[in-house]
């Protein structure tokens, strides 16, 4: 008997998290260690914890470390590998409209820190969220008949 493949957005979706675990967690995971660290030493970064957006973009790094390792496990077909990730990407998709929210209602500063704040900080994290969570749920009926 011939041993059915994993479904190709399966695949994308995965791989992509792999990717994207693998860039943001660790290219922003040193700016979220800071973050957390001078939160603890009281260090005065424009005290960025004041902010319930300082907090979900710090901890945005480990949400990806933990898509990196799903999407290694949904490559291995395991239904909780695609719970994990669909819940991961469902928590990070709520916490982005939040803080995409914030920043367009109460901009902070000029327009400069604006733009920063959009293209440095948030687009990333929208581009490594939304494409993985629209192909996991595309593909969903084809991946739970073929999953162990």
């Amino acid at each position: 008997m011939e041993k059915v493949g994993l479904p190709i957005k399966t695949k994308i979706a995965a791989w992509w998290m792999i990717v994207g675990g693998i860039l943001l967690g660790i290219t922003k995971g040193w700016q979220g260690l800071f973050l957390m660290l001078s939160a603890f030493i009281n260090i005065n970064v424009k005290n960025i914890f004041a902010s319930v957006e300082g907090l979900l973009l710090s901890l945005f790094p480990l949400l990806f470390l933990i898509l990196f390792f799903a999407g290694i496990f949904l490559l291995r077909n395991k239904k909780w590998s695609w719970q994990l990730a669909k819940t991961i990407l469902y928590i990070s998709s709520i916490s982005l409209i939040y803080c995409w929210i914030m920043i367009f209602l109460f901009p902070i500063g000029d327009v400069t820190d604006q733009s920063l704040i959009i293209f440095a900080g948030l687009l990333p994290y929208t581009f490594f969220i939304v494409p993985p969570l629209v192909f996991l749920l595309l593909d969903r009926k084809n991946f739970w008949k073929i999953a162990t």
